[in-house]
């Protein structure tokens, strides 16, 4: 039987690139299991995947030549590379690896801030419980109902359960609907005193957003107008951190956006002795380079593929 080579590809990416089972790929893509295999031994005698073994020494040699070449071009720091793989096996990859960082970081009566997303999210399951008493607070506000269990309040609360340390979360959405709203919020005890614990924090774990990508939480979440994305446009924005917009020269950006803002500021986090920018993709890597000029982060835990696009 002959297959179509679009075919072929589709099946030699979910069996050999992503490390599906042949029993997922044949009922996602509706084949039986025969057919299924006929169209593996069929990439194999076309010679559509090239398989390379590489003995783990040779590997871990490569990964720390990208630490030490990625290290010195950015001026970090600290720099963790996981192996490259599947999507959600690299987030929990670099979750892993960012839950042991962090276990070799606190000390006693450290202020631990983190901010939301994915890779945020992925080091929860991973922290270990700590030694001393520590505080972790919430950088921003919250987003949306929507992957609740992925923001900023919910990984302080995770976080906080695995380690035993006390949470402090702001109780605010992270972009009001007026400037005055702002000021109103910052007028209740309870979000007051968390945003007092912003100047004290020892080290920080962050993530990097871009609105130009479909995943993005603050598109999702519809606390930016047209008027807002129109703005971001013109001052030739590149990315987001904790809520805050930055453009390419590396500048935080003000204006309305800035002042429905209940968040750590960019000039605050500059501040922070650790911030550990957690983030993976190829449409991360110009906001990445551009943070790391400008300051926002000195440790940088990321994917194979990106650390070598950085060095590019």
């Amino acid at each position: 039987m002959n297959y179509s080579e679009s075919a072929l590809i589709e099946v030699a990416e979910m069996y050999f690139k992503q490390g599906l089972s042949q029993k997922f790929i044949a009922k996602q893509l509706n084949l039986s299991c025969p057919t299924l295999s006929r169209m593996i031994r069929k990439i194999r005698e076309l010679e559509i995947v090239e398989i390379t073994i590489r003995r783990p020494e040779a590997k871990n040699a490569y990964l720390l030549e990208l630490v030490k070449n990625l290290k010195s071009k950015l001026k970090l720091k600290e720099v963790m590379v996981a192996p490259q793989s599947s999507i959600g096996l690299l987030r929990k990859n670099m979750g892993k690896i960012c839950a042991e960082w962090l276990s070799g970081k606190v000390k006693q009566k450290t202020i631990l801030g983190l901010a939301g997303g994915r890779s945020v999210a992925s080091m929860t399951e991973f922290a270990e419980r700590a030694h001393y008493p520590i505080e972790v607070v919430s950088l921003m506000g919250g987003i949306n109902s929507v992957n609740y269990n992925i923001h900023s309040d919910m990984a302080v609360w995770n976080v906080s359960r695995q380690i035993g340390a006390v949470s402090h979360i702001i109780h605010s959405p992270a972009i009001l609907a007026d400037k005055n709203d702002v000021t109103t919020m910052k007028k209740n005890p309870v979000v007051s005193q968390v945003l007092s614990l912003l100047d004290k924090i020892d080290l920080a774990i962050v993530g990097i957003g871009s609105l130009y990508t479909g995943d993005s939480l603050l598109l999702q979440s519809d606390l930016l107008n047209g008027d807002d994305i129109d703005f971001l446009k013109r001052e030739e924005y590149i990315g987001e951190m904790c809520g805050r917009f930055f453009n390419r020269k590396g500048r935080e950006l003000g204006g309305s956006i800035a002042e429905r803002t209940v968040a750590i500021t960019l000039k605050q986090l500059r501040k922070i002795p650790l911030v550990c920018l957690m983030t993976s993709g190829p449409e991360k890597v110009e906001g990445i380079r551009i943070a790391a000029r400008a300051g926002f982060f000195n440790v940088l835990i990321t994917g194979e593929e990106t650390a070598k696009t950085l060095l590019e």
